[in-house]
């Protein structure tokens, strides 16, 4: 169904797009042409005016092109949404008739569903493989300096649901309390084989700090976590209301007083470093609606999502809600998780539904440039092993 969908929109959507990338193709062919027959017959200076005009030409189909590329991805990046809600809800009709088939309930059916999604095939099984890798090396060096760190975000959902990764996922998420991040920069730094990069989003002026190792093209997304005082479910929650106002005025005068700056083009979508200067504006920024909601603080009775992350509604979790952290198995390998996993992901609706992204890989695009090195690695490890 889904080759049949892609060749179908290639050929009707991208059709004219297409054709016009062809003639402008051709268009180029004809002004390199054109510039090797003047070349061969006008004067020194003529040639100079005539190499000109053929960089302009040049300079105007590369960019023509460049604008037909970005269109072509945000259609396909579009039709991929399609394919994946038109799943969800064939999905969800399937259990429906298998549970009524079977006089099962359609949660038992549709638990037994997710629990059974064929694993990632291909290319994103390779991506997964290097990403279990990162994580195991993160655990022993952490586990080597007395530091922690929880599953997060789709890895934790994939434990709890498929006891390792979600099988359209293609990245990795941990969180970790700051002052354990803070001494894991620390670590890293003195290290040649591993780093942790800093980069931003130019939409919701947020950090992304990445944990990679310098062999592999894979990374870690690391979520920091602050401590508040909270000790009643009332504090809690107007805590957190107080803290997504925060974070509205702070993406307010991200845009207003700073003018949302573009972050540097890494391959990511508007995801990536900023210059100095610009990085220490947007740091002072964050900074000051940090110390509006509260200044960090070494411990406390809750946890609650820094400010700087990027902005998704995780609850502000009592001590007792989130330690000590628990065993869970991902891909046969024990890692920690919050006690009440499901309160920490509640976010996320109910983890067991069939999501409207199911098979949509978010991420994978940022790998195909490294796949060679990709598979490179996974031969290395083979033989090692």
């Amino acid at each position: 169904m889904k080759k049949a969908a892609y060749r179908l929109f290639s050929h009707v959507t991208f059709g004219e797009t297409r054709s016009n990338m062809k003639m402008h193709y051709r268009q180029l062919d004809k002004a390199a042409r054109q510039a090797i027959a003047l070349d061969n017959i006008h004067k020194s200076e003529t040639v100079g005016i005539s190499n000109m005009f053929l960089h302009q030409k040049m300079s105007d189909i590369v960019n023509k092109l460049s604008d037909m590329n970005a269109e072509l991805n945000t259609r396909l990046n579009l039709l991929q949404d399609r394919i994946a809600q038109a799943e969800s809800k064939l999905a969800n009709t399937v259990i429906a008739t298998t549970a009524m088939s079977m006089d099962k309930s359609f949660i038992d059916v549709r638990c037994d569903f997710l629990k059974t999604y064929p694993r990632a095939t291909g290319f994103l099984a390779d991506v997964q493989y290097c990403n279990l890798h990162i994580l195991k090396f993160l655990k022993k060096l952490t586990d080597e300096n007395g530091l922690s760190f929880w599953l997060h975000a789709g890895t934790l959902i994939g434990a709890l649901r498929h006891q390792g990764f979600v099988p359209w996922d293609d990245d990795v998420d941990v969180g970790m309390m700051r002052a354990d991040f803070d001494a894991l920069v620390n670590i890293v730094a003195s290290r040649d084989d591993c780093r942790i990069y800093r980069y931003y989003n130019d939409i919701t002026c947020s950090v992304s700090y990445q944990f990679k190792m310098n062999d592999i093209p894979v990374f870690i997304d690391i979520a920091v976590f602050d401590w508040t005082v909270a000790p009643k479910q009332e504090d809690r929650t107007n805590f957190l209301e107080k803290f997504r106002n925060a974070r509205r005025s702070l993406v307010g005068d991200f845009r207003q007083k700073l003018k949302s700056p573009a972050v540097e083009n890494i391959g990511y979508n508007h995801c990536g470093p900023y210059s100095p200067l610009i990085q220490k504006k947007v740091d002072a920024l964050i900074q000051k609606y940090a110390n509006a909601v509260q200044a960090r603080q070494d411990h406390g009775d809750a946890i609650y999502l820094g400010m700087e992350n990027y902005p998704f509604p995780y609850p502000v979790m009592a001590v007792d809600q989130m330690f000590p952290l628990q065993n869970i198995l991902f891909e046969g390998c024990s890692f920690q998780a919050p006690v009440n996993a499901e309160l920490y992901l509640s976010g996320y609706g109910d983890i067991w539904a069939c999501p409207a992204d199911i098979g949509k890989t978010p991420h994978l695009y940022a790998f195909e440039p490294f796949r060679k090195e990709i598979k490179q690695f996974i031969g290395k490890e083979k033989i090692n092993d």
